[in-house]
């Protein structure tokens, strides 16, 4: 998944070739995604589980709400919770959506969307870059750039959410918020069956034997010769075959490989920095805030 400042972005500009006025809603489903699916990752993986989350449980069951089915019933809530439900609707499930689509071209080890959860539980993923890539920074400095050089060129003025509480819809927004939290739990088991986001090798790996295997979010923990060791979801796992001294203790890595002999015999590995996917993501974070509070229709 890419940060929230590359999906912003390229929503705001999407969002101004077609003319449309109040983009807030648009820019909130952008990064609603990965709003709880991020804490698999951030908390439990990049936080060294501060919060005590189980693991396996966290990249099965909170991976899900990456999902259009989430994404559909999360506008639900939104439009329940605004005073013109069908705009609010349309306007969250299309950049949410949107942004599910972007996230469909980045490669991943074991990783993806399970678009079509809760009816089928695996991944995909078109498999077409890494994140990052070369020109990244570039591309979301621009983004940033051109966001605020339109703030320059437009008036602004403080907005509130317009909200209309009543009792059938507040009642409504907690029933469609039950199955948001419920229908993940129900479905771990399939997801885990399914090795979504490989949670079904790293719970257990013997029935993968001489089989192509991949950790999505690992952190090496050792460096040796030749091999180093990863720990993802509670699980450790020794990689072999590795020719560069780049993996080093500390360092975030995806792997694809075969397992067999209780090792990883690596085919690919690619080094991460979620260092600054955090970052560009916080920028991102205030960028949404900046448009909410700040933004004016178009005359």
């Amino acid at each position: 998944m890419p940060d929230w400042v590359f999906h912003i972005g390229l929503t705001f500009i999407l969002l101004k070739i077609f003319r449309q006025t109040d983009i807030r809603w648009f820019l909130l489903g952008a990064i609603l995604p990965d709003t709880v699916a991020m804490a698999a990752y951030v908390i439990v993986d990049y936080g060294s589980a501060v919060i005590p989350l189980d693991p396996l449980w966290a990249h099965t069951c909170l991976h899900m709400y990456h999902t259009p089915y989430i994404m559909l019933l999360s506008a639900g809530i939104c439009g329940l919770l605004s005073s013109d439900f069908k705009k609010v609707f349309f306007a969250v499930t299309a950049g949410s959506f949107f942004h599910i689509f972007c996230d469909l071209f980045q490669k991943t080890a074991g990783g993806g969307s399970a678009v079509l959860f809760p009816f089928y539980i695996k991944n995909f993923s078109l498999q077409v870059f890494w994140y990052p890539f070369k020109y990244t920074t570039l591309i979301n400095i621009s983004f940033i750039l051109i966001m605020f050089f339109y703030f320059a060129k437009t008036k602004g003025k403080y907005t509130t959410v317009s909200r209309r509480f009543s009792g059938p819809k507040l009642f409504s927004a907690l029933l469609i918020l039950a199955a948001i939290v419920i229908t993940p739990l129900l479905t771990a088991k399939t997801a885990l069956r399914n090795n979504l986001n490989n949670s079904g090798f790293i719970s257990d790996p013997a029935q993968y034997k001489n089989k192509p295997v991949a950790l999505a979010v690992s952190r090496v923990v050792a460096h040796k010769t030749n091999s180093i060791t990863v720990t993802e979801q509670n699980a450790c796992f020794r990689v072999t075959n590795i020719t560069n001294n780049i993996y080093q203790t500390g360092v975030w890595v995806s792997i694809r490989g075969i397992y067999s002999n209780r090792l990883i015999y690596k085919t690919t590995i690619i080094k991460h920095n979620y260092s600054y996917k955090i970052l560009f993501s916080l920028t991102g974070l205030v960028l949404l805030m900046v448009f909410w509070f700040y933004y004016q229709k178009d005359k």
